[in-house]
């Protein structure tokens, strides 16, 4: 449960960071807007969750908002 609660942290630290370069918040990543900027910020989002978090295609889809075949 503790593990859970890390990656939860670690994820929402994601977020606020790549709001704070992107200017991209989470509801807008998580949304359907699809403006170049925010596509952008998905697809950072996506591949840090993947490659550096080790997350699978279903874990990062649901931190996403998203389904598993988006990603």
């Amino acid at each position: 449960m503790e593990e859970v609660n890390s990656i939860d942290a670690t994820v929402a630290l994601v977020y606020k960071m790549l709001e704070e370069i992107t200017g991209v918040n989470k509801m807008m990543i998580q949304g359907s807007n699809r403006s170049v900027g925010t596509v952008d910020a998905r697809k950072i989002i996506a591949c840090i969750l993947r490659n550096r978090l080790g997350l699978s295609c279903e874990k990062t889809a649901s931190y996403m908002n998203k389904d598993h075949s988006s990603i």
